[in-house]
């Protein structure tokens, strides 16, 4: 299965330009990862339980699930990973739930 392009990812998720580049980025490295939450409504975000100012918000942040070990993997990666010239690198790089329902990395740019 291919990665989706970041075109695509801005369509599906509601991901902006620098966020949905690091998302095609990772999912290259990690095919077997898949998105789980791009952009919330602030209803979506409430249910999640998101906090008020998340970057899913504005669309800067993902949810990626998968395999514990490609997680801790994938979180690694998105901490050295720059997309461009004046890319700092990621606002949040949180892995949560580990080793129970639900475990995610959530990233946010």
């Amino acid at each position: 299965m291919s990665v989706a392009s970041a075109s695509a990812l801005q369509q599906i998720w509601g991901l902006g330009p620098h966020t949905s580049e690091h998302a095609v980025q990772l999912l290259r490295r990690f095919p077997h990862l898949r998105i789980s939450s791009g952009k919330r409504t602030i209803l979506q975000n409430a249910r999640a339980g998101g906090v008020r100012n998340s970057f899913h918000l504005r669309g800067r942040a993902i949810d990626v699930i998968g395999l514990e070990a490609e997680l801790r993997a994938a979180a690694d990666l998105a901490r050295e990973l720059r997309v461009g010239q004046r890319c700092t690198g990621p606002e949040e790089v949180l892995l949560e739930r580990m080793g129970q329902s639900g475990q995610h990395l959530h990233l946010a740019w």
